[in-house]
């Protein structure tokens, strides 16, 4: 079985005679697209990219962002991702992400194409990427592809992500008053973004180099007695 990180190889090791850990590849436009030089935006922009729903906690995320801006730090937390009107959860998500809006701190930007992606992440300055549950985590890799700093959550992949990349930055899953702080403290600091992390991602997620670990999977696979 071939496994995208040590969160779901742990579930399947004991029924399978053998498993290879070989995590996503990033899409190549992730990489082919030359870096920006510097974030233009007046304040800093931290986003949050995924399908809005319980786990992967986009109400929290509002709310330890009204905390932080009712703290006076400036910043505007931009949710990007599709939301289910009809769903309690996305509904809610609506009605509150609507009244951060007008008060400023934050927007609802809905699905955007990777092209237009790309652009909002070369735009802002963070990421925040704190569910309760994860199989892998490949927003964190996008975000880090682009230099963002990013705040995650210790579950899943994003740990293996995060080892050893400059940016990222994780705190205890369902931890918020911990995420804050993180965040608080970057703030406080002007926000920097990493300057190294986008040639880790590419080290270690470039499609070419992912194709070749499947390969030695597949041969090593081939090499098994039935």
């Amino acid at each position: 079985v071939l496994c995208n990180s040590a969160y779901p190889e742990r579930s399947v090791q004991r029924r399978n005679r053998r498993t290879w850990r070989v995590p996503h590849a990033r899409r190549g436009e992730f990489f082919e697209r030359p870096l920006p030089r510097a974030t233009l935006a007046a304040k800093p922009i931290i986003l949050n990219i995924g399908v809005v729903g319980k786990r992967k906690r986009q109400l929290e995320l509002l709310g330890l962002a009204r905390t932080l801006a009712e703290k006076g730090l400036s910043f505007e937390l931009r949710f990007v991702g599709h939301a289910n009107p009809a769903g309690a959860y996305a509904a809610k998500f609506l009605r509150e992400v609507a009244i951060g809006a007008d008060v400023g701190f934050t927007s609802y930007e809905g699905p955007r194409p990777l092209t237009e992606l790309i652009d909002l992440l070369d735009g802002a300055s963070g990421l925040v990427h704190a569910p309760s549950e994860e199989a892998f985590g490949l927003v964190v890799a996008e975000a880090l592809a682009r230099n963002l700093k990013c705040f995650g959550a210790r579950t899943g992949g994003i740990p293996e992500i995060a080892e050893g990349v400059e940016g990222a930055e994780l705190s205890s899953p369902g931890d918020d008053r911990q995420l804050g702080e993180a965040i608080a403290r970057w703030l406080d600091e002007d926000s920097p973004r990493p300057t190294t992390a986008a040639a880790e991602m590419r080290a270690r997620y470039h499609p070419e180099v992912i194709a070749v670990r499947h390969l030695e999977s597949y041969r090593e696979c081939l090499k098994c007695e039935p």
